[in-house]
C-alpha cells in the first residue's frame, strides 16, 4: 500500500509538472453563494463562542470530516516508517498515535484554549472522537512544510500570495469564515480536518501565512509552545494590524522553527518565530520562497503585475501549490484547491468580495 500510494502521488505530480508546461491559463470564476464549489471545496460560516463555531462546523462538515479523518489516519498508519524518524526522541512510542498523544500531553499548558474549544465541537457535532481530531492537527507540528509566502504593494492594494505544499492524500478543503462574539471576523483555507489556521485573512485584511525555515535557528527545534496554527487563530481575531498583530505573536510562547507571514493594507513582516527567537527579517514588500521554487520564481516574477497574470501565468509556471494556494488583492479574495486531476496551481481560482464575506 504504501508503494501504490506514493508510485501514484508522483504519477500526480510529475502530470501536473508537465501539464503546467503547457498550461493556456488558468480560469477565474466569480464564485457562487452556494455552500458547496464543488466536491473538494466548500464555504461555511460559523458564529457565536469557540465550541458553538465547532458544533455548526461539525454539522455542516459531517460525511467529508469522517471520510478525510479516515482516510488521512489510514494514511498516517500506511506511512509511519516514513513520518515516525521526525518525532523526537522524547515523544516516541510503540506507534506514531502514542507519540502525538505524549506530545499532545506534554505540551497541553500551551495550546490555545479557543482552538480546543472549537475540536470539542467539532468532535460532538461530527461523531468523531476528539482524539482522532488531534492527530490529524498534531501531526503538522512535527513535519517541515515549505511553501510560497510573499507580500506586496501594487496600485490596486496590497497583494498577499500563500501557495501551500505538503504530500497528503487528496482530501476536501473548506473557506471558513469565523464569527467569534466579541472578536474580528476572519477567515481560514484548510483541509477539512485542519482546525487551526496555515492561511488567513481577516476583516481588518490582516493577513496570515507560514513557510518551514530552511536553516536552524537553534541548536534543536522545541515542539513546546503555542503551534503556529493556534497562534493565527489569537492573531486574526485581535489583532487590528501588523504591529498589533507582531505584538501578540512576540507575547506567546511559540514551538518550531517558522517563518511567519503578517500583512496589512500598508504592510507586510516576515519575522522568523521559535521558542528563544522572534525576529523581524522582512518588512515592506516580502517574499519566502523554498529552494525548490526559487529559479521558478524568479524567472516569472515578472507577471506579479495583474491578477489575471498571477494566476494565469505567474502560479503555474512557478508550479507550487499542491494543496492549496489563497491570494488576497484589495478587497478580493482569490482560491484555488487541488482536486482529483489538478493540483491548485493549474486549477480553477474562486474569486470572492472580502466585504462581503465577512458581512
Amino acid at each position: 500500500m504504501n508503494f501504490t500510494y506514493w508510485f501514484l502521488y508522483y504519477v500526480k505530480c510529475i502530470w501536473n509538472l508537465i501539464y503546467a508546461f503547457f498550461n493556456g491559463g488558468n480560469v477565474i470564476v466569480k464564485a457562487s453563494k452556494g455552500s458547496k464549489v464543488h466536491d473538494y471545496l466548500y464555504i461555511c460560516h460559523v458564529y457565536g463562542t469557540y465550541y458553538t463555531m465547532g458544533t455548526q462546523y461539525g454539522k455542516f462538515m459531517k460525511k467529508k470530516l469522517i471520510r478525510d479523518v479516515d482516510t488521512f489516519l489510514s494514511w498516517l498508519k500506511n506511512n509511519e516508517s516514513i513520518f515516525y524518524k521526525n518525532i523526537p526522541v522524547e515523544y516516541r512510542r510503540k506507534d506514531i498515535f502514542e507519540a502525538l498523544q505524549a506530545l499532545y500531553r506534554a505540551n497541553l499548558v500551551n495550546y490555545n484554549a479557543d482552538v480546543l474549544d472549537y475540536t470539542k465541537g467539532v468532535a460532538q457535532a461530527s461523531g468523531i472522537p476528539y482524539m482522532k481530531l488531534l492527530y490529524c492537527n498534531l501531526f503538522t507540528d512535527l513535519m517541515d512544510n515549505h511553501c510560497i509566502i510573499m507580500s506586496k504593494s501594487t496600485p490596486n492594494g496590497r497583494l498577499n500570495i500563500r501557495t501551500f505544499d505538503y504530500g497528503a492524500p487528496q482530501l476536501s478543503h473548506c473557506l471558513t469564515v469565523f464569527h467569534p462574539i466579541g472578536r474580528i471576523p476572519y477567515l481560514s483555507l484548510n483541509v477539512s480536518f485542519a482546525l487551526g489556521i496555515v492561511t488567513g485573512v481577516s476583516a481588518k485584511n490582516v493577513f496570515f501565512g507560514e513557510s518551514y525555515y530552511d536553516e536552524k535557528m537553534e541548536e534543536k527545534v522545541n515542539y513546546i509552545g503555542m503551534p503556529f496554527h493556534h497562534i493565527s487563530h489569537l492573531i486574526l481575531s485581535k489583532a487590528t494590524d501588523v504591529q498589533t498583530a507582531g505584538i501578540l505573536m512576540e507575547k506567546c510562547k511559540r514551538q518550531s522553527n517558522l517563518q511567519l507571514l503578517l500583512a496589512d493594507k500598508t504592510t507586510a513582516r516576515i519575522y522568523l518565530s521559535s521558542e528563544n527567537n522572534f525576529r523581524l527579517i522582512q518588512e515592506g514588500d516580502v517574499t519566502s520562497v523554498t529552494p525548490n521554487e526559487e529559479k521558478n520564481f524568479k524567472l516569472n516574477s515578472h507577471y506579479l503585475d495583474t491578477i489575471e497574470n498571477i494566476i494565469q501565468k505567474f502560479i503555474p509556471r512557478t508550479k507550487s501549490g499542491e494543496l492549496h494556494i489563497m491570494i488576497t488583492h484589495g478587497s478580493k479574495l482569490y482560491i484555488s484547491v487541488t482536486t482529483d486531476v489538478f493540483q491548485s496551481y493549474n486549477n480553477t481560482f474562486y474569486e470572492y468580495d472580502l466585504l462581503e464575506l465577512f458581512k
